[in-house]
């Protein structure tokens, strides 16, 4: 199957470029070798686990687990502008975690199309983050599109776009009296399962 060689080279509409992936991977040739199956199930989950280090590097403030999703001539397009080489995106990254006191991503719907030898691939999904910067929690809505290939025996992003659609703040939240909670049965909580970051 003949993916898209670049961002440029899909649909440039909000929710084109997801229409086209999810259209193109519902093309799948069942037809094939269960050797090659099992190969894209396998980068199938490859390449989730990277859009879950993505989320999760992200929030922990973890950059340099961040940034090895990315290979070093990726490109990196957002609502800031675009981002070429792991040194610029690094530097977004590094402001935008700097600036926030919490974040979490949450990407959903994730769908994936590979190329015939299962080597390249697009990864489209919708990305919820609620973060709080400036003592005001805000959440954004947006697509996300990563385009992967395999490098040095791993999957890194080449190319990647983050389309926000919605920012809104949370209202602060009055909160009725209750009566107390019921008693633990026994008095560490999930605080004690958690290393404090040095």
């Amino acid at each position: 199957m003949k993916l898209a060689e670049s961002l440029y080279d899909l649909p440039r509409t909000l929710l084109g470029a997801h229409v086209r992936i999810v259209k193109q991977a519902r093309l799948r040739d069942h037809g094939r070798p269960l050797a090659d199956r099992i190969a894209r199930i396998e980068a199938d989950q490859d390449i989730r686990a990277v859009i879950n280090q993505y989320a999760y590097c992200y929030d922990e403030g973890d950059l340099d687990g961040l940034m090895e999703i990315y290979s070093d001539d990726c490109r990196l397009v957002n609502n800031k502008g675009t981002f070429v080489g792991t040194d610029a995106i690094r530097a977004n990254y590094q402001q935008n975690i700097h600036d926030r006191t919490f974040g979490y991503h949450h990407v959903t719907d994730v769908q994936l199309v590979l190329d015939d030898t299962a080597t390249t691939a697009w990864a489209s999904g919708f990305l919820y983050n609620v973060a709080v910067r400036k003592q005001v929690a805000t959440g954004t809505m947006a697509n996300c599109l990563f385009h992967l290939t395999v490098r040095d025996g791993r999957w890194q992003v080449i190319e990647s776009r983050i389309a926000i659609g919605n920012r809104h703040e949370f209202a602060p939240r009055n909160l009725p009296a209750t009566t107390p909670p019921p008693y633990a049965t026994d008095p560490a909580t999930v605080d004690d399962l958690i290393d404090e970051i040095s």
